[in-house]
């Protein structure tokens, strides 16, 4: 047999009626699968052994079920059960020509048999496919919880289908792009207000010789007519209006490939002192950044990952020098670098820019003044990093602060010479990223 015949699901959040529920759904539509695919978030944080209990609920229906951990199930317990393989710990497993592997706690490469096509299980989206969300890390300034990492494993494996969840608002859709299946299977614990589960799950029959069936069912679904769409679309009875409609900006895939000129970014570092490239120990960061350019949906996604890689890179290098770094908001930056002309704060922080634009009175040797010129001139943010200095142990030990501006600018045009030595000779190691021009402009949309 060459057929993957399986149920995927994730984000129960320890609730057992939603799995009850499920499992009644499924009798009632008469599903027949072989597995159970489970994209993390089983069990709840109060509870450490309800992920056992709620994947022991599951292996009761007679099918073997194959799970990745996600954020809810830290700290839950974790044991060997018959028919129950957590993908982390086993590895790659062949399932009928295909290989199915999981990332949830850990992100490394597998080999997999080159025979197979690959089916990834992980609880995070990739970055810019159906993950909007919140987001969690220092480094991001958009609304992407995607993780870069499964980027890059999806450029390695090229699975036929990535299946995921943890991404509530873009679950119980589809998204191929370049030969993949994206597949966000979020959320089985939705509930009504009267407290009846209208969570999805999603069924996947998949065969070596056609393209892969991927139907997204709700507990109690009905078909109804889509408002927008004019579709019959199986949706839960108090929706009018189906998830693509809803949804309909996270579907978009440009028409055309992205050119594989993006493929590498540049990142240069200029210290603020001879030895300074040495001292903070990021000089390494004068390198190239390899984009997985099959993952990127559009090319406003395409910038958004640019720039949060580069965030990603510098902050890590950074960690490793400083015992904290963040970045300074914007807000903020009008606190920390008032105008030295008025004792009044120019807020909000646009009209403060447009003062600077038109001010006569710019000052090379002035912190404000270099800051907020930079800032008109380039897509920039200042970050701190902040060092123990002395004993930690006893009262004498200090903080001491390292202080860096990181720079997006045009790779067809050089940073601005006497900006550069201003602001190393205030003390800012600069940072500098070379960009195509098109990817600066402020107007890039998602193109279809």
């Amino acid at each position: 047999m060459t057929m993957l015949r399986a149920i995927a699901l994730s984000d129960i959040h320890g609730r057992r009626e939603a799995v009850r529920a499920l499992l009644r759904d499924v009798r009632q539509k008469k599903i027949e699968v072989d597995y159970i695919f489970v994209a993390g978030d089983i069990g709840c944080p109060e509870d450490p052994n309800r992920l056992l209990e709620i994947l022991r609920m599951l292996r009761r229906a007679g099918l073997e079920v194959f799970y990745i951990v996600g954020n809810w199930d830290i700290g839950s317990r974790i044991e060997e059960m018959n028919g129950v393989y957590n993908l982390d710990r086993t590895g790659p497993i062949d399932l009928h020509g295909f290989s199915l592997v999981g990332h949830g706690e850990f992100f490394e490469e597998h080999k997999v048999n080159p025979n197979n096509l690959v089916v990834l299980l992980s609880h995070y989206p990739p970055y810019g496919i159906l993950d909007r969300g919140f987001k969690y890390t220092l480094y991001r300034k958009g609304s992407h919880t995607g993780i870069i990492r499964l980027n890059h494993l999806i450029e390695h494996y090229r699975p036929l289908i990535h299946v995921f969840g943890h991404a509530h608002k873009s679950g119980g859709l589809t998204v191929k792009l370049n030969g993949v299946y994206f597949v966000n299977v979020a959320r089985l614990d939705r509930f009504t207000r009267d407290d009846k589960c209208i969570g999805n799950y999603t069924v996947i029959i998949a065969d070596k010789g056609s393209p892969p069936k991927i139907r997204h069912m709700y507990i109690g679904g009905v078909y109804k007519i889509c408002t927008r769409c004019g579709r019959k679309v199986l949706m839960p009875p108090s929706w009018n209006v189906c998830k693509e409609c809803m949804m309909r900006d996270e579907l978009l895939v440009s028409s055309e490939p992205i050119t594989k000129k993006y493929g590498r970014i540049k990142i240069q570092f200029h210290a603020n002192g001879a030895d300074e490239a040495t001292k903070t120990g990021i000089d390494s960061l004068g390198a190239n950044l390899s984009i997985p350019l099959t993952t990127m949906r559009t090319r406003g996604v395409l910038r958004e990952f640019i720039e949060d890689s580069v965030r990603e890179e510098v902050y890590n290098r950074l960690l490793q020098r400083h015992k904290q770094v963040f970045a300074l908001s914007k807000d903020s930056l009008l606190y920390v670098y008032p105008c030295p002309l008025t004792s009044s704060l120019i807020s909000p922080f646009i009209l403060r820019l447009l003062k600077c634009k038109s001010c006569t009175n710019f000052d090379l040797k002035n912190e404000a003044c270099i800051i907020f010129r930079t800032l008109l001139n380039y897509k920039s943010e200042v970050i701190w990093g902040m060092s123990e200095i002395g004993n930690s142990d006893s009262d004498s030990s200090t903080l001491e602060r390292q202080k860096y501006i990181l720079v997006f600018k045009s790779e067809n045009k050089g940073f601005d010479e006497k900006l550069l030595e201003g602001l190393k000779a205030l003390g800012f190691n600069v940072i500098l990223v070379s960009l195509p021009s098109e990817l600066l402009r402020r107007e890039v949309e998602d193109e279809v």
